[in-house]
Parts: structure tokens; C-alpha cells; sequence
């Protein structure tokens, strides 16, 4: 796949996230804006996840680069997991995947093709329907990560990433680079409370 068609694929999925988003607001009767305690309540939500995601791909990488590969692959998925609860839902996406499995929900892809085209914001949340708030957060890359991310990677590395994501599109990052989103989906709390 070249990055023409990586563009043009891109542009389409966010034209369809924009008229699932449209649909969605138009569904719910509800176009409000989120508000700043649900903005706190996402931040907070996703905080451990990334805390312990990092914290483990480091302590991975002290062992290897083979091991790092295993944390992005294995743990990561289960520390979404065990950190999604009480209706609250995390992970991360990406415009360039690895793992197809990372995929954007619809609603994701126009806040990543803003990514894509530079926006610099913190975060950004929006009202999902009349139960959810979406948030991400952009992830950017580091040093550790142009092992496996960047321009030129080892031998040894790129042949365990074929064996385990053909098809990869995570590759030929530099440092600072937009990498992807953390995001996390939480439940609109009651109003009277």
C-alpha cells in the first residue's frame, strides 16, 4: 500500500466518521458540548492504563527488543482490558497500524486525520450518544520506540515484526512524530447526581 493510498484511505474513514458523528448527533438529539468534569473523568480513567503500559514496555525492553515487541503485542491488549471497567472502555489506534486488530472506531477518524494534519491539541472529547463521551489523546513518538518504529530497524527486529503483523505500516517514524491516540469511551453519569 503506498501513502497515496494510505491518504486517500484515511480521507475516506474520516468522511465516514464525519457523517456517523453527524448521525449520532442527530440520533441523540443532543449536539452539547462535553463537559469539563467528563474531560477529567476520561483523563483520569486512562492515566493507569498508560502508567502501567509504559512501566511494563520499559521494563520489557530492559530485557530485549524481542520482549518489547511481546509487551505491545500481549500486555498491552490486557492492560487495556483490566483497566476498562464499570463501563468504561480504553486502547490505542493508530493512522498507520501494526495491528489491524488497533483499528479507529468511526468516531475517531477525524480526530486523528487532525493529528494527521498537525493539531497540537492535549485532547480531544466528544459527545458519542446520549450514554458516552469518546476521548483521546495523541501519542507521540520517543526514543525507545524507533526501534521497532522508525526509519531504518534491525534485521532481527523487522523479521519478528513481518512474522507477526504482515502487512505492517507502523514503520518510518522519527522522534516527535505523531504516533497515534490512547482512547477511552466512559458513561455519561447522571445528571441529578
Amino acid at each position: 500500500m503506498t501513502r497515496g493510498d494510505i491518504s486517500a484511505t484515511l480521507r475516506a474513514a474520516s468522511i465516514r466518521g464525519l457523517i456517523v458523528l453527524a448521525m449520532v448527533a442527530a440520533c441523540s438529539g443532543s449536539e452539547r458540548e462535553v463537559k469539563e468534569a467528563e474531560v477529567e473523568r476520561a483523563r483520569t480513567a486512562l492515566l493507569p492504563f498508560k502508567n502501567e503500559l509504559k512501566s511494563t514496555f520499559l521494563k520489557g525492553l530492559e530485557e530485549g527488543p524481542v520482549e518489547a515487541i511481546a509487551v505491545c503485542r500481549e500486555a498491552a491488549p490486557e492492560i487495556a482490558l483490566h483497566h476498562s471497567t464499570s463501563g468504561i472502555e480504553m486502547g490505542r489506534t493508530s493512522h498507520r497500524l501494526r495491528n489491524p486488530g488497533n483499528g479507529p472506531a468511526d468516531w475517531m477518524n477525524p480526530l486523528l486525520e487532525s493529528y494527521v494534519k498537525g493539531s497540537s491539541e492535549p485532547y480531544r472529547a466528544v459527545v458519542l450518544d446520549d450514554r458516552r463521551v469518546g476521548y483521546v489523546e495523541p501519542i507521540y513518538i520517543q526514543k525507545p520506540c524507533l526501534m521497532c518504529h522508525g526509519e531504518t530497524v534491525a534485521p532481527v527486529i523487522a523479521g519478528q515484526i513481518e512474522q507477526l503483523y504482515p502487512g505492517d505500516l507502523a514503520v518510518g517514524f522519527e522522534e516527535g512524530d505523531f504516533r497515534g491516540l490512547f482512547w477511552v469511551t466512559i458513561p455519561l453519569e447522571d445528571e441529578e447526581q
